[in-house]
């Protein structure tokens, strides 16, 4: 069947005919002599198609046209038509020779019966000029005259016929028009496929519906926010008809627009759960970049709307799905191409937001966002003033966010940026109130609304803003600004604005809710609940943080990323400790230490296959916890600190808590910043343990000491002595935050001494992770790995090995590299490490023991490594093996102790800061013979330790030293020299920077 006969099947040429096609050539010069025999067989072959020749056949039909049958030559025009626009594909004039033919054909057709193929002729006509139309002016007339024909279509209505696709084809010119930069053209064309899906054509499932349906859509969801919630519905509903109609056929490219368009439609004006999980699947299949079938610009759109969709996803993990954004979002912006200023621009800016809303490598992200957005404004083009206002709002966020981590960021720059995005914004309500929203940040972050009329200036423009906005308009906006107002209402210096606040969250928790929006639920949620706490409303404020609790324990997903992982169990804003300072307040002192320890190290738990604590069930690891032994969790908030306490009392388990309301989180903060980590960042500006011993930093351990005695340590004892009259056997220290950076264990007593001379003191990074303690093992495997090149920096590191040896131990030849440290660390009993050590703050998982030739094993290493077997004891004599990442993983215990307990170590000896090789030789071989010949437990091996290297003189430290039988001249034999001469009768290692920078952290 040919094409005539595809489009138009009531008729049938089978009844013509006519011979076979013989080519003549025709006379031009006489009229007469071209009605000829052989001119009539030509037009009849031509309407049986295809025509191969097109001159004489339009020649034949010249001649012979209105003499043979109408529907004859009607067909061979048409075929001619189909000719010159299968030839038109980019040649205008091909396609406006197709028209003239189209044209033709309908003039052929005269009489009634033939009414219905004239339409569709002239229908066809008007498409093909459409297609011709090379400028707007073309697109104006095509329109006019398609109007025409709709107003004038000679065909009844109610019946699917050729009429209905002049609405069609109108709906189509108008998009064109659109496109080519005419806006009042979107009216049109949106009315226009309206009244095609209306019509009976449009009622139809088929090709025609799904693509007028898919135009609608697209020109519904590309009105952006001035679409209303009606629109919305509606243009959800035609795209995903379109993409199910489109899915059915072979046209996969705009079966996958359909998709994309709906996925970005949902992603921007249906941001809930569900709306975001059905924008998810919609968009994954076409992001990929195999999909080599799809045209590069679907690809290109699907992953930037994808990554659009994992920036505001509410379900899953927050940062698994940035870091997929931030991957998709560069894969789009690479993408790009360089003559697209818009996408490039918008590209650009879509990465920017999503490096700006992660929590991972902060300072190297943020910088990386300030550097797309600077490039993306210096794109020139017309019609770049909205892309161009979004990118510098979207600079403001990042320049406050790297403001905020303590980077050096001009204020005056950050308020030029605010008046420049300003100044470029539309004057639609929703922009102007994201304006006012980002004002009262600025502001905010900046300290200028400090005075009172500066906030309540701020506040003011932010209330009108959403007093216009309203709720209907936009739910969404509406609800995240109601949250930004409460923010800038939650100020502790101002109680008379704490309704403003409480109202701002209440309102935005009417749309925010848990069903819908969780994760934005669980920021406001935050808010009201700090606010209640800033309120002294204990009980409301213990109920919120327990909804937190429950909802950040219900999200944490163990089969991810460790840094993703690490980073998402720390992100909690200390909800736990706040809950449980709330419900201690309240008496409810078990509930206290359960949520405490719930919100502790979910990454170490997770790696150890524990299960998570159960709020409300107690507190896990109570159980384990050894007779006559006291357990002390310290939780510091803004609002003071609360110290948990449990105690095993004849095999019951008694708990207590004190309130310590002026050791709040300001103290805290003041005197680490002051007195520990500025001194810390002097005495150590390298790391190195050469100034471990210095005169300044002891003096900095000796009042630390006396602080932590005066503010923490001392009153509890006090307190506890007063409740239980009785004397623990041992303290065990849940330490977390700030305070793990400090030597509680070596506090200040006020009856003389420190708490380490009178007791035993180990720590652990959750309560949940103590083991019941089991007989020690007689005589354990003991190995030492030392690399003797290192000796240079260490030098008495080879006596340390040896006292090893001579404990009991093994010091394995050859040298330390991975393989000989994995070997031994699946041997031992106990681990001796003797070596450097590098902790790095910014990447705790980066933090490394030194091998040797320079290499390095970090705590990543340690941790992905498939190890069958782990030490009992981990015993790190190095420099910085005990300190952790306090600053935004306070919670977790990242370090290197963390690491070794995650593969299965259950205790490690580490030091807070580096100390001199000499004292950590006699403290290392007094606590090895202590735990080898002895049996001692290491915490009280450590003790022993301690005390023995604070009380022994000079003299006996050199007759210690010389049982090695030094080398004469070595620097062994030096160090007995020094020691039995110049410090004969004095206690050369008495001051605590020799030996209360070593801990025990373990399980039992």
């Amino acid at each position: 069947m040919n094409t005539w006969q595809q489009a138009n099947p009531r008729f049938d040429f089978r009844r013509i005919g006519a011979p076979a096609l013989i080519f003549v050539i025709l006379g031009a010069q006489a009229a007469l002599a071209c009605d000829t025999p052989a001119a009539r067989r030509i037009v009849a072959s031509a309407a049986r198609g295809p025509i191969v020749d097109s001159w004489h056949v339009e020649q034949a039909l010249d001649c012979v046209g209105h003499r043979m049958r109408p529907v004859v030559t009607a067909a061979a025009a048409y075929e001619l038509s189909v000719l010159y626009a299968q030839r038109g594909r980019g040649d205008a004039s091909s396609f406006r020779r197709a028209a003239t033919w189209a044209r033709r054909s309908a003039a052929y057709l005269r009489s009634k019966a033939d009414r219905a193929l004239r339409t569709s002729m002239t229908l066809e006509a008007l498409r093909l000029d459409f297609y011709a139309a090379s400028s707007a002016t073309d697109l104006r007339t095509t329109a006019a005259a398609t109007e025409a024909f709709v107003r004038s279509c000679p065909l009844p209505p109610g019946r699917p016929q050729p009429c209905d696709g002049g609405l069609k084809l109108l709906g189509e010119i108008a998009r064109e028009s659109l496109a080519q930069g005419q806006p009042d053209s979107r009216t049109q064309a949106i009315g226009a496929f309206r009244r095609f899906l209306a019509s009976a054509s449009g009622r139809q499932s088929g090709d025609d519906r799904a693509s007028a349906l898919l135009d609608l859509g697209t020109l519904l969801a590309q009105q952006g926010e001035s679409l209303d919630a009606a629109g919305v519905d509606e243009a959800i509903v035609a795209l995903r008809e379109a993409g199910a109609l489109l899915a059915k056929g072979t046209q996969r490219h705009r079966s996958a627009l359909a998709q994309v368009n709906l996925g970005a439609l949902l992603a921007d004006h249906r941001p809930t759960a569900a709306g975001l999980d059905e924008a998810e699947r919609l968009l994954r299949p076409w992001a990929d970049p195999a999909n080599a079938v799809l045209d590069p610009s679907v690809v290109l759109a699907a992953q930037r709307n994808l990554g659009g969709v994992l920036f505001r996803k509410q379900s899953g993990n927050r940062e698994a799905n940035l870091t997929e954004a931030i991957d998709l979002q560069q894969r789009a912006l690479a993408s790009a191409q360089s003559d697209d200023p818009v996408t490039r621009i918008r590209s650009a800016t879509g990465l920017a937001i999503v490096l700006e809303a992660s929590s991972l490598h902060e300072a190297e992200r943020l910088g990386e966002a300030t550097r797309l957005i600077e490039d993306a404004l210096q794109i020139k083009a017309p019609g770049l003033r909205r892309e161009q206002s979004k990118a510098l709002s979207v600079l403001v966020q990042v320049k406050l966010h790297q403001r905020r981590i303590g980077g050096d960021v001009d204020p005056a720059e950050i308020e030029r940026l605010l008046a420049k995005a300003r100044a470029s914004a539309s004057p639609d309500i929703r922009e102007t109130a994201r304006m006012a929203a980002l004002a009262a940040d600025v502001a905010r972050a900046l300290g200028t609304e400090g005075t009172l009329g500066g906030r309540d200036a701020a506040i003011r423009d932010l209330s009108t803003a959403l007093a216009r906005l309203g709720a209907d308009r936009d739910p969404t906006l509406w609800a995240t600004l109601q949250n930004n107002l409460g923010n800038l209402c939650n100020d502790r210096r101002r109680p008379d604005l704490m309704p403003c606040a409480e109202e701002a969250y209440q309102r935005a928790l009417s749309f925010r809710t848990l069903a819908d929006v969780p994760r934005e639920h669980a920021e406001t949620l935050v808010n009201l609940a700090n606010l209640r706490f800033a309120q002294r409303d204990w009980r409301r404020a213990g109920e919120l943080y327990g909804q937190l609790a429950q909802i950040s324990s219900a999200g944490f997903l163990p089969a991810l990323d460790r840094d993703i992982l690490l980073n998402d169990a720390a992100r909690s804003d200390r909800w736990f400790e706040r809950a449980s300072f709330a419900l201690a307040q309240l008496g409810r002192t078990g509930e206290a230490i359960a949520v405490a320890d719930a919100g502790r190290v979910r990454w170490l738990r997770q790696r150890l296959g524990l299960d998570h604590p159960r709020l409300g069930l107690g507190a896990a690891g109570l159980d384990a916890l050894p007779e006559g032994a006291l357990l002390l969790m310290p939780i510091v908030t803004s609002a003071g600190t609360v110290v948990l306490a449990a105690m095993r009392r004849d095999r019951v388990v008694e708990t207590r808590h004190l309130m310590l309301p002026r050791l709040d989180g300001d103290a805290v903060a003041a005197f680490l910043k002051t007195e520990w980590l500025a001194p810390y960042a002097a005495a150590f500006p390298n790391g190195s343990a050469s100034d471990g011993g210095s005169l300044a930093w002891n003096q900095r351990i000796l009042q630390a000491q006396a602080w932590i005695g005066v503010s923490l340590i001392g009153p509890v004892l006090r307190w506890l002595n007063e409740e239980w009259k009785r004397a623990p056997g041992e303290v065990i220290l849940s330490v977390q935050g700030e305070l793990a950076l400090l030597p509680l264990h070596a506090a200040a007593l006020p009856t003389g001494g420190s708490l380490i001379e009178r007791v035993r003191v180990s720590y652990v990074p959750a309560i949940s992770l103590l083991e019941a303690r089991q007989p020690s093992t007689a005589s354990p495997a003991l190995i030492t790995l030392h690399d003797p090149a290192q000796e240079q920096g260490l030098p008495y590191s080879s006596a340390e090995t040896a006292f090893a040896v001579r404990a009991g131990g093994e010091a394995p030849p050859g040298p330390l590299d991975e393989e000989a440290f994995f070997r031994a660390f699946a041997r031992a009993d106990t681990l001796h490490f003797v070596g450097h050590a590098r902790f790095d703050p910014d990447e705790p998982q980066d933090s490394t023991l030194k091998l040797a030739e320079n290499r390095r094993i970090r705590v990543r290493d340690i941790v992905t490594r498939q190890l069958g077997r782990a030490p009992r004891l981990v015993v790190l004599s190095a420099c910085e093996t005990g300190r952790l990442e306090t600053a935004t993983m306070a919670n977790e215990y990242v370090g290197l102790p963390a690491a070794m307990m995650s593969v299965g170590a259950k205790g490690v000896v580490s030091s807070l800061w580096p100390v001199s090789d000499g004292p950590t030789l006699f403290l290392m071989a007094r606590m090895l013979f202590e735990i080898q010949a002895e049996g001692q437990h290491p915490a009280e091996a450590l003790r022993r330790a301690q005390i023995w290297l604070v009380d022994r003189t000079g003299a006996e430290l050199g007759r210690f030293l010389r049982e090695l039988k030094p080398e004469p001249g070595s620097p062994v034999a030096l160090l007995a020299y020094r020691l039995s001469v110049y410090f004969r009768t004095a206690h050369p290692y008495a001051d605590p920077a020799f030996w209360a920078g070593f801990v025990y952290v373990g399980r039992w």
